[in-house]
């Protein structure tokens, strides 16, 4: 009976999880059309309702630095609390729905 030398292990960190993944997934798709949606209303003369973010192009460059960032830091979190990502992930995945189906709703109307 043989074993692996503590040095040669291979550190596993869930990288089965697809739940997580698909939660992921649709984070992404949702910040994708939460930017798709800034980007028509400012062409349609729209402002950013965010009191956080510029109106104009800066938000939109803004947002995209956030998703990267906000994958990044999810993705750490769910290496220790595998949990509590996928519980932010549905938080954050329900408001951008909510996000995003106002704003398209809002865009249909004049467009």
């Amino acid at each position: 009976h043989f074993t692996q030398a503590d040095d040669q292990k291979v550190h596993t960190t869930n990288h089965r999880d697809s739940a997580f993944r698909w939660l992921l997934g649709g984070y992404v798709a949702l910040q994708g059309a939460d930017i798709y949606f800034t980007y028509r209303g400012a062409e349609l003369g729209f402002e950013e309702a965010n009191p956080v973010f510029d109106t104009g192009m800066s938000v939109i460059a803004a947002k995209m630095v956030i998703i990267p960032l906000t994958t990044w830091g999810l993705s750490v979190v769910h290496k220790k609390h595998p949990k509590l990502a996928k519980g932010l992930l549905i938080g954050l995945n329900a408001a951008y729905a909510g996000i995003a189906y106002h704003n398209m709703k809002v865009l249909k109307e004049v467009d």
